[in-house]
């Protein structure tokens, strides 16, 4: 007894030994910057940020080679937690989030085929690009659902993707799965600094709109009784709303698809619409600005053109002065216009607008 006792002891004591000289030999240092930094990441391992995981990414920033706010998927708090880990400061991102660029489920597109084969995009894509007559359409088989890890997309009665901005952390996962580039990630500044491509899922007036206004949004949301909505939509594009729905020649509507069946849709009237009732209600509706940054912007020349770059400049973030050097601002829609088809007022509301959105003169 006392034997077996004493060998199974003696035993515990080697066997103790050698671990204490294995942590020993095999430890591995472990930053303490790493390990908080990790704490305060979301823990997601979407690969948002182009690390494996979280770890990797914590890793990384410790390391000077991601930045502070590298992290796709958390938002600015965890950002500013990151830079007072690291002793650093950090400026406010400007958020992203997931656009589907598909507007026709299966049930009315044009088909090739009726697909039965694996529910993944991926696989349907591997067979002639899809079921699709159309080539940038989108699949509706719901993979990128699948891919979200935070449950902001989800498949709608049309059979396509919906995105839900206020869970949408822009991680990007949906737009790196997608086959057909249908999804993808927009902000404001891409939505202001990059102009549609073929690749884009356009209506016909959209694209005679030399302003490439997103007519079916805005109609659609005035349809819904959304005005303010519908306006901002249109002061995502245009900067003067009320002096263009009294002087624009409608070429969109020469290009409505409703002309194929009786008449067309008065698109300019309902711009004029929601323009008068933005007045009517004395309530700016402004659209959506990026973050401020540290930069000024000067724009010679108060007329049109230095009025419009001074709008999507402040949009931006940028601090924009616009010098003029007569009394009033305005340029050729003040002078070349008959006021029985625009009226100052009108004019000074738009300018007034732009003011407001940090424009200074």
């Amino acid at each position: 007894m006392i034997q077996s006792i004493l060998m199974m002891g003696g035993l515990g004591v080697v066997i103790g030994t050698a671990l204490v000289i294995a942590s020993k030999a095999f430890y591995v240092y472990e930053d303490p910057k790493v390990l908080a930094i990790d704490d305060v990441l979301p823990g997601a391992n979407c690969g948002g940020c182009g690390m494996p995981g979280c770890t990797a990414n914590a890793q990384a920033i410790v390391a000077g080679k991601a930045s502070v706010n590298s992290c796709v998927a958390a938002g600015d708090d965890v950002a500013q937690a990151i830079a007072a880990i690291m002793g650093v400061s950090v400026a406010e991102k400007e958020p992203e989030f997931a656009a589907p660029g598909c507007y026709y489920g299966n049930n009315k597109a044009d088909l090739n085929y009726a697909y039965q084969g694996i529910r993944d995009c991926r696989a349907a894509a591997m067979l002639l690009g899809g079921m699709k007559v159309c080539h940038i359409g989108c699949l509706g088989l719901g993979t990128c659902v699948t891919a979200c890890m935070f449950n902001a997309l989800s498949m709608g009665p049309d059979g396509l993707p919906v995105v839900d901005q206020e869970k949408c952390t822009g991680c990007g996962a949906c737009e790196k799965i997608c086959p057909k580039n249908i999804i993808r990630l927009t902000s404001v500044t891409r939505r202001i600094i990059r102009e549609y491509t073929v690749q884009d899922c356009t209506t016909p007036c959209q694209r005679a709109c030399p302003s490439g206004l997103d007519i079916r949004k805005y109609v659609g949301l005035i349809q819904e009784g959304d005005y303010a909505g519908s306006l901002a939509v249109i002061k995502e594009r245009m900067p003067f709303p009320s002096v263009i729905s009294r002087i624009c020649p409608a070429l969109c509507e020469f290009d409505c698809r409703r002309l194929l069946q009786d008449e067309t849709v008065a698109i300019n009237d309902l711009k004029r619409f929601v323009c008068d009732y933005e007045r009517k209600q004395s309530q700016r509706i402004q659209p959506y600005k990026a973050p401020a940054t540290d930069k000024n912007v000067a724009v010679i020349g108060g007329g049109v053109e230095g009025l419009a770059a001074a709008y999507f400049t402040a949009r931006l973030g940028h601090a924009a002065t616009v010098f003029e050097k007569t009394e009033v601002l305005g340029g050729i829609l003040r002078t070349a216009i008959a006021r029985e088809r625009l009226t100052m007022d009108l004019l000074d509301w738009d300018i007034q607008g732009i003011q407001d959105l940090g424009v200074t003169f």
